[in-house]
């Protein structure tokens, strides 16, 4: 089958993500049981939203609920491309549902206990990918998945670290390393090529000031940034040195299952990136009256 076009959905909306992965699992696996699907967005809405057990709702403005939803659509598309095309090594519906877990819980770190009201989420910047590490695991234990499994998901999750040695990351297979690669892929690639990324640019921001603050110490280089125009001029540096080289060298280039048709079509996801970064490099170029109208008119 020769896919022709991406899957879109309303990424503010968790219901409408959730209907691309049913249509795609079934797509892929018509045989095969889909009740995790249900059972992971619940479980995300619920987490994120304030419902889960001694935690409370996000409350950061960057790494929000939408965050997580482009997210895991960017990962259910990648995910259609590389069954479509029967790649080695393949999918399978085991790993397709460890991915989900890995995608919608990878930020769950920045979540807040109840009565830690000190500051938001934010906060908790540098260690949010051990503590989304942590949270996974007393979840999916009491969902009933099996050590083997949390494990899977708990290295997917450390592949969206910004410093993660992949090397030391401690993958089972060849393909829950594929899946891991693509979870990271899913994360840099659905936030970069985001409609309202340069307007999202203030918000995250914000959340490395308050990273900063609370780091107790002289605020790391990624959260050094004098004001807001540094970090517009920086993030072209971000996308070029970093993001790249990690989607192409890293991530195996499993970017190229975005392609539609595969292998040799447009990749929707790469383009609005390289679009996205070239209307940050404009903003960062221009006078700040202009700077501010541009971010204005981008906000959501």
């Amino acid at each position: 089958m020769s896919l022709a076009m991406i899957r879109k959905a309303d990424t503010s909306e968790p219901a409408a993500v959730q209907a691309v992965a049913q249509a795609t699992f079934k797509d892929l696996f018509p045989d095969a049981d889909n009740g995790f699907i249900d059972r992971a967005f619940g479980s995300f809405e619920d987490c994120f939203g304030g419902r889960y057990d001694g935690y409370q709702a996000i409350d950061t403005g960057y790494h929000d609920i939408e965050h997580t939803l482009l997210g895991a659509l960017c990962l259910v598309n990648l995910f259609e491309g590389w069954g479509m095309a029967k790649a080695q090594p393949r999918l399978t519906p085991q790993m397709f549902e460890l991915g989900l877990w890995g995608i919608l819980l990878h930020d769950s770190g920045y979540l807040k206990k109840h009565g830690d009201d000190n500051g938001g989420g934010a906060k908790y910047t540098l260690e949010h990918v051990d503590r989304s590490v942590s949270f996974c695991a007393r979840l999916l234990t009491g969902l009933g998945y099996t050590d083997a499994d949390i494990l899977a998901v708990q290295c997917m999750i450390r592949t969206t670290g910004l410093d993660v040695d992949f090397a030391r990351i401690e993958f089972q297979s060849e393909v829950d390393r594929a899946v891991g690669f693509s979870v990271c892929t899913a994360d840099l690639l659905g936030q970069i090529s985001d409609v309202n990324y340069l307007g999202k640019l203030t918000r995250l921001h914000d959340e490395f000031r308050e990273a900063a603050a609370f780091s107790g110490q002289a605020a790391p280089s990624c959260f050094d940034y004098a004001d807001l125009d540094e970090l517009l001029q920086r993030t072209p540096v971000f996308w070029r040195d970093y993001v790249w080289p990690r989607l192409q060298r890293d991530c195996d280039a499993m970017y190229r299952f975005l392609n539609r048709p595969y292998p040799d079509g447009r990749n929707e996801y790469m383009e609005r990136a390289e679009e996205n970064i070239a209307a940050v490099q404009r903003a960062a170029r221009c006078d700040p009256q202009k700077k501010a109208a541009d971010r204005r008119s981008s906000s959501p």
